[in-house]
């Protein structure tokens, strides 16, 4: 399997979480599958085969300890692609967390699918907005994840 077939694979995967989350949350399949976080195994797995195809570019620890080095590594396709799988997965996971938070809140749709379709495209950014106007509404960012409780 070449990287290309891993990035439309793990592209493909993301979308279909993306969409079952946003447009089908109480489905079923939805509900078992993508809201429990097991959707995101695919992720894993892809990722796995990443490291294990690459296992040599993934060895030069090194490169990460300068600037310049960690940007020789991303120009590796295997990489690169494992970057990319690792921003797919974390921000559906966090896109789940955000979902479950929102019904715990009772925050309405209409503040929470903007803020869900920023944080697929642009992660960390979306999950700010949503816990700017998550605090606006309930006065605190804290209880978002387990440990902050």
């Amino acid at each position: 399997m070449t990287p290309e077939h891993l990035y439309f694979i793990s592209c493909f995967t993301a979308f279909c979480g993306w969409l079952c989350l946003i447009l089908a949350p109480e489905y079923t399949f939805t509900k078992r599958v993508v809201r429990t976080g097991r959707f995101s195994i695919a992720f894993a797995v892809i990722y796995v085969i990443v490291l294990a195809m690459g296992w040599s570019d993934f060895l030069r620890l090194g490169a990460y300890l300068s600037y310049e080095g960690l940007q020789q590594m991303f120009l590796t396709d295997l990489i690169f692609l494992a970057a990319w799988v690792h921003y797919l997965a974390f921000d559906l996971l966090v896109g789940c967390l955000e979902y479950e938070d929102a019904l715990k809140h009772k925050i309405p749709k209409k503040i929470l699918v903007p803020c869900m379709l920023l944080t697929f495209f642009f992660g960390p950014a979306g999950w700010l907005v949503y816990m700017i106007l998550r605090n606006k509404r309930t006065g605190t960012i804290r209880g978002f994840l387990p440990c902050s409780s």
